[in-house]
């Protein structure tokens, strides 16, 4: 009884004297859905987004690499998967670079790279190779403006 009154509860709205409430035709009127925690998660557009765990951050940090400093190549910005790696390890500020003997790099890649494209989804996307079951780099959009301007 517990169960079907907390349903009847979150489904139904109720009056001031908790009855519920019913329209012309004496059915119940339902509750409007509140939003839930997923919904509040995805980001607004047009708002910055402010890494806050030290994933968002490593993967902001990939993005504006790929904007401000690496060069375009064959009409298009990207870096293999050999460039993310060297960057995570070295080129980060050090309190937030992947160690010389992490357990697997591999792995870390793929969850900053997941959290990249999930935090700015406009702006970059993964590469895979062929058969789409590894992770080969990551790119820029095509539509994505560019900071770095060097014509060489």
């Amino acid at each position: 009884m517990k169960r079907i009154t907390q349903l009847e509860n979150a489904t139904f709205q109720h009056d001031t004297e908790g009855e519920i409430i019913r329209d012309e035709e004496n059915q119940p009127v339902l509750n409007t859905p509140m939003p839930t925690e997923k919904r509040t998660e995805e980001k607004a557009p047009g708002l910055p987004i402010i890494p806050t765990t030290s994933l968002e951050i490593k993967a902001s940090a990939i993005v504006e690499h790929l904007k401000e400093k690496v060069k375009p190549r064959n009409d298009a910005v990207f870096m293999n998967s050999h460039e993310i790696i060297n960057f995570l390890k070295c080129e980060l500020p050090e309190n937030m670079r992947l160690k010389e003997d992490a357990r697997n790099p591999r792995q870390a890649k793929k969850d900053i790279l997941e959290k990249a494209v999930k935090l700015f989804s406009d702006t970059i996307m993964i590469i895979k190779n062929k058969s789409g079951n590894k992770v080969t780099g990551t790119a820029l959009k095509p539509s994505v403006n560019r900071r770095y301007t060097d014509t060489c």
